[in-house]
């Protein structure tokens, strides 16, 4: 018997068979991975969008790490100098009430200022992360040396430097953070120390002591607030463009997701037609490929 379908035509249905399978595939590949194709030769008309989208979306990433981990080290800088604050004040309230009652010896302000003195140099001495935070540039040392923090020269106790430290927040933006407890810079600090070394080192105290730490003190609680007030600046700005990043990486990924994404009911729709297309189409060729002239001709 002579088969009605010829070699053209059996190779036709055969290629167009392929064809809906290889779609059938696609489909079943986009479908599992929720993209549009596995390489870029599926998308080649917005290689280089998405190429430009991808290096933005990496850079502001790595720009909100960098405020992250800068965030963390100007909070724990901005406690340590809210505790400063706290000492002297109460320090100077302490100073106050000796000066009025005019009884140093029964008050034993100097065992308090003795005590205040190590918390103040255990604050400036915080470091996170192995890394001391009122060093300057020198990280890896303890800005204040506790062997000499009653020397009459503040700068024999100081072991940093006053190097700002700097941090890249966004394209061509860089932050300083640098407070460091530089006894040269009018941080306050050195203020509160030579106050407290004035009645810790002296034997015995007098008024006159008293006054001169009263001065000190006085001096150092608003030098130290406005020190506060700049670490609070400086953690508002990077916060402000952690935040700006932060809304730019939704718009970008959208845009990204857009270019690569798949839309998942169109997918499943476009599926389902095309293996139903693909179940008829070889449910015919079988029965083509079975088709003899005698069975044609009944």
């Amino acid at each position: 018997m002579t088969r009605i379908a010829t070699f053209a035509a059996q190779q036709m249905t055969l290629q167009n068979n392929l064809s809906s399978q290889s779609r059938v595939q696609e489909g079943r590949i986009a479908l599992s991975s929720g993209k549009q194709a596995q390489t870029h030769d599926g998308i080649a008309s917005d290689v280089r969008r998405l190429q430009s989208l991808s290096t933005r979306f990496q850079a502001n990433e790595a720009f909100t790490s960098n405020i992250s981990r800068t965030e963390l080290r100007l909070q724990e800088k901005e406690n340590v100098v809210s505790n400063l604050q706290e000492i002297a004040t109460s320090f100077r309230n302490t100073l106050v009430g000796a000066a009025n009652a005019n009884n140093f010896e029964s008050a034993q302000i100097e065992n308090i200022a003795s005590r205040l003195r190590d918390q103040v140099v255990s604050l400036l001495n915080t470091e996170l992360e192995g890394r001391h935070l009122f060093s300057g540039s020198a990280t890896d040392t303890p800005p204040i040396d506790p062997t000499e923090i009653a020397s009459a020269d503040p700068e024999d106790y100081f072991q940093g430097n006053n190097q700002q430290l700097s941090v890249r927040v966004d394209r061509g933006v860089e932050v300083q953070f640098g407070v460091t407890a530089d006894p040269t810079v009018a941080t306050g600090f050195d203020d509160l120390i030579q106050s407290l070394n004035t009645i810790a080192e002296a034997v015995p105290v007098t008024a006159a002591d008293v006054d001169a730490a009263l001065g000190l003190a006085t001096e150092a609680i608003p030098r130290i607030a406005d020190t506060q007030a700049d670490i609070g600046s400086t953690l508002d700005v990077i916060q402000r463009t952690r935040e700006r990043l932060l809304d730019s990486n939704v718009e970008v990924g959208g845009a990204i997701s857009t270019i690569e994404d798949v839309d998942i009911t169109e997918v499943m729709t476009r599926l389902s037609l095309e293996q139903t297309a693909l179940d008829t189409s070889f449910a015919v060729t079988s029965r083509l490929a079975q088709t003899t002239l005698l069975n044609f001709l009944r």
